[in-house]
């Protein structure tokens, strides 16, 4: 990337977090019923550095960009990360649950935690609880991965 984009980039960036701090909010933002945020803990319980907000948004857009997915959302409390998916009406508990297991896969491939690998989520730093609803926010399922565990349960 050569430098003009990327003093574009960090120009963006910096902007961003002042509107944040200052009290501004982009549409993301914003939530009601069927959403996500409605369910993710406040952001500011975040441990410092053990994810950031470029990995959030990576591993939450690589998962919206499924059609099966309406929202998702994350917090994190010291080494745990809550995640929540909301998927579309139709969406069968066993696609559900398929959407959740991605989820996790998704925040350990973009973020700070050991990569998953192939098949499972696999063993890595961080524990995470993961909460599948429709927007209507009934819950599908809800499952667990400690750290040291290499499938969510």
């Amino acid at each position: 990337m050569g430098t003009a984009p990327m003093v574009a980039l960090t120009v963006l960036v910096i902007v961003t977090t002042v509107g944040v701090a200052c009290g501004g909010e982009s549409d993301e933002g914003k939530s009601g019923a069927g959403s996500a945020k409605a369910f993710a803990p406040s952001l500011q319980a975040r441990a410092p550095g053990v994810i950031n907000e470029v990995q959030e948004r990576r591993a939450i857009r690589a998962l919206t960009d499924y059609n099966d997915v309406t929202d998702a959302a994350l917090s994190q409390s010291g080494t745990t990360l809550s995640l929540v998916l909301v998927v579309a009406e139709d969406v069968s508990s066993d696609r559900a649950k398929e959407l959740g297991v991605l989820f996790v896969k998704m925040v350990k491939f973009h973020g700070p935690d050991i990569k998953p690998v192939r098949v499972h989520p696999g063993p890595g730093n961080l524990d995470y609880v993961i909460t599948v609803t429709y927007p209507d926010e009934e819950k599908i399922a809800k499952g667990a991965k400690n750290r040291i565990a290499s499938v969510i349960t």
